[in-house]
Protein backbone atom coordinates (compact mmCIF):
# COMPACT_ATOMS: atom_id res chain seq x y z
CA UNK A 1 0.00 0.00 0.00
CA UNK A 2 1.42 3.72 -0.82
CA UNK A 3 1.29 5.26 2.39
CA UNK A 4 -0.26 8.53 0.59
CA UNK A 5 -3.10 6.51 -0.78
CA UNK A 6 -5.72 6.31 1.98
CA UNK A 7 -4.56 9.47 4.29
CA UNK A 8 -7.76 9.24 6.12
CA UNK A 9 -7.60 5.19 6.90
CA UNK A 10 -3.45 6.52 7.94
CA UNK A 11 -4.97 8.98 9.98
CA UNK A 12 -7.10 6.35 11.75
CA UNK A 13 -4.42 4.08 12.55
CA UNK A 14 -2.20 6.82 14.17
CA UNK A 15 -5.64 7.62 16.42
CA UNK A 16 -5.86 3.62 17.44
CA UNK A 17 -1.82 3.77 18.36
CA UNK A 18 -2.22 7.29 20.06
CA UNK A 19 -5.06 6.03 22.05
CA UNK A 20 -2.81 2.88 23.01
CA UNK A 21 -0.36 5.09 23.97
CA UNK A 22 -2.67 7.50 26.30
CA UNK A 23 -4.00 4.29 28.06
CA UNK A 24 -0.31 2.88 28.88
CA UNK A 25 0.13 5.05 32.26
CA UNK A 26 -2.25 2.63 33.59
CA UNK A 27 -2.33 -0.63 31.49
CA UNK A 28 1.54 -0.57 30.36
CA UNK A 29 1.18 -3.02 27.28
CA UNK A 30 4.38 -1.00 26.30
CA UNK A 31 7.38 -0.50 27.08
CA UNK A 32 9.07 3.00 27.35
CA UNK A 33 11.31 1.47 24.38
CA UNK A 34 8.25 0.59 22.56
CA UNK A 35 6.16 3.70 22.95
CA UNK A 36 9.37 5.86 21.92
CA UNK A 37 9.59 3.63 18.58
CA UNK A 38 6.34 3.98 17.83
CA UNK A 39 6.19 8.35 18.18
CA UNK A 40 9.77 8.37 16.01
CA UNK A 41 7.70 5.93 13.57
CA UNK A 42 5.18 8.19 13.19
CA UNK A 43 6.96 11.68 12.41
CA UNK A 44 7.63 10.78 9.51
CA UNK A 45 3.80 10.09 8.45
CA UNK A 46 2.61 13.41 9.32
CA UNK A 47 3.17 15.36 6.20
CA UNK A 48 0.46 12.38 4.60
CA UNK A 49 -2.34 13.37 6.94
CA UNK A 50 -4.98 15.66 6.14
CA UNK A 51 -4.20 17.70 9.11
CA UNK A 52 -3.91 21.23 8.99
CA UNK A 53 -0.66 22.59 9.24
CA UNK A 54 -0.74 24.22 12.54
CA UNK A 55 -2.04 20.83 13.90
CA UNK A 56 0.43 18.65 12.60
CA UNK A 57 3.24 21.34 13.87
CA UNK A 58 1.42 20.50 17.10
CA UNK A 59 1.36 16.56 16.83
CA UNK A 60 4.98 16.60 15.63
CA UNK A 61 6.08 18.17 18.86
CA UNK A 62 4.02 15.83 20.93
CA UNK A 63 5.36 12.64 19.15
CA UNK A 64 8.71 14.01 19.42
CA UNK A 65 8.07 14.32 23.05
CA UNK A 66 6.71 11.19 23.48
CA UNK A 67 9.55 9.39 21.49
CA UNK A 68 12.11 11.00 24.29
CA UNK A 69 14.21 9.80 26.40
CA UNK A 70 13.63 10.01 29.87
CA UNK A 71 9.84 10.55 30.00
CA UNK A 72 7.96 8.28 32.39
CA UNK A 73 4.64 6.38 31.07
CA UNK A 74 2.28 9.09 32.85
CA UNK A 75 3.96 12.30 30.42
CA UNK A 76 4.15 10.20 27.48
CA UNK A 77 0.40 9.34 27.81
CA UNK A 78 -0.87 13.27 28.38
CA UNK A 79 1.12 13.95 25.57
CA UNK A 80 -0.87 11.44 23.64
CA UNK A 81 -4.26 12.44 25.25
CA UNK A 82 -3.36 15.86 23.48
CA UNK A 83 -2.14 14.49 19.87
CA UNK A 84 -5.69 12.15 20.40
CA UNK A 85 -7.99 15.40 21.19
CA UNK A 86 -6.26 17.61 18.46
CA UNK A 87 -7.34 14.87 16.05
CA UNK A 88 -10.88 13.98 17.14
CA UNK A 89 -11.26 18.07 17.19
CA UNK A 90 -10.62 18.40 13.32
CA UNK A 91 -12.30 15.33 12.29
CA UNK A 92 -14.95 16.64 14.22
CA UNK A 93 -14.84 19.89 12.41
CA UNK A 94 -14.51 18.44 8.70
CA UNK A 95 -17.87 16.56 10.06
CA UNK A 96 -19.40 20.03 10.29
CA UNK A 97 -18.07 21.00 7.67
CA UNK A 98 -19.78 18.86 5.63
CA UNK A 99 -23.33 18.98 7.38
CA UNK A 100 -23.41 22.51 6.64
CA UNK A 101 -21.16 23.48 3.62
CA UNK A 102 -21.82 27.24 3.80
CA UNK A 103 -19.56 27.41 6.89
CA UNK A 104 -15.58 29.29 7.47
CA UNK A 105 -12.63 27.10 7.39
CA UNK A 106 -10.85 25.67 10.62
Amino acid sequence: MNIASDPDKLLEGLLQVLKAIAHNATEQTFTHKEVRSIARSAVPVLPFLPLPQDVETEISFLLEAIGAYGLPHYDRSECATRAFRLIKKVQEHREWEKRNPDSSSF
